[in-house]
């Protein structure tokens, strides 16, 4: 951002990277590897590299479909979803789960068994043993009989709590807002996310999204960038908030928004044409 310029690191031959994050130090970035192993076969693990594309090392072997990888706050942990191959259909896959890889044991651990449709991008609260994430379809813990999970269908509030220690039983945030998408957590506790406005301000025909914040059992906006957002960040101190907004129908560049909350204000960032295609997270 200070530059304002963008660096693209080539994943190995033959191998496609997606889902890259930061650690917590900015020091390294943890992503989904991807690599074709057969005609219709891909092997996806997780890998970690210095910032530079240096020092590549896959921390995972097993076979499973993984995605979303998150560190947790002490950077000692990370956090991915998971699915299994099909019973039925062992070249595709099923039955989401949260899984986590421990640096310090160097181990890759299955954390919840609710094989639901999707779970994540998850993300480990501050403490590092619960996660907030969404939860898409039902959940089937028992392999053949679904679970209901109470959840608002149709106003895509789906986000989870779940603890470690009890992770058959996930509880949904009570939120106020019409959606809630892409929940991420601050070192506070608060958890940021991006909701739909046009119910607030009465607007008709194409939805726009703005980030909120979620914090001591209500719900306060943060942003008002009037647009569709693929994506976003946000500073540990909910001070400054990075938008990915969609390209416009009569824009010939993309647009990155960094927008100042404290003054309410934006400053657009220079970037390259094809970043309007690349979302920060799959």
């Amino acid at each position: 951002i200070n530059t304002e310029s963008m660096v693209y690191l080539a994943p190995p031959k033959d191998s496609a990277a997606f889902g890259a994050t930061f650690d917590p130090k900015s020091t390294t970035i943890a992503f989904i590897l991807a690599r074709q192993v057969g005609p219709e076969a891909i092997d996806y693990q997780l890998a970690v590299s210095q910032i530079d594309g240096s020092g590549l090392r896959v921390l995972t072997s097993s076979d499973t479909q993984k995605r979303f990888p998150a560190y947790s706050f002490d950077g000692k942990k990370i956090v991915f979803e998971g699915k299994v191959r099909c019973r039925m259909s062992p070249e595709s896959y099923c039955g989401a789960d949260i899984y986590e890889f421990d640096f310090l044991s160097n181990t890759e651990k299955r954390i919840t068994n609710l094989q639901a449709g999707q779970i994540g991008p998850a993300h480990f609260l501050p403490g590092n043993k619960e996660f907030v994430t969404p939860i898409y379809g039902k959940i089937y813990p028992d392999g053949v009989t679904a679970v209901p999970v109470e959840k608002k269908y149709g106003k895509e509030i789906e986000v989870f709590i779940v603890d470690a220690s009890k992770p058959m039983s996930p509880e949904q945030l009570a939120l106020d807002t019409p959606t809630a998408l892409q929940a991420k957590p601050l070192p506070s506790g608060d958890i940021a996310f991006i909701s739909r406005v046009n119910e607030f301000e009465n607007i008709k025909g194409s939805y726009i999204y703005d980030v909120f914040l979620w914090s001591n059992g209500a719900s306060r906006r943060l942003t008002k960038s009037n647009r569709f957002l693929w994506d976003y960040a946000i500073s540990d101190s909910a001070h400054s908030v990075l938008l990915v907004p969609a390209e416009m129908a009569n824009a010939s560049h993309c647009e990155l928004i960094l927008w100042n909350v404290t003054e309410k204000t934006r400053r657009y960032l220079k970037c390259d044409d094809s970043a309007s295609e690349l979302a920060l997270t799959p």
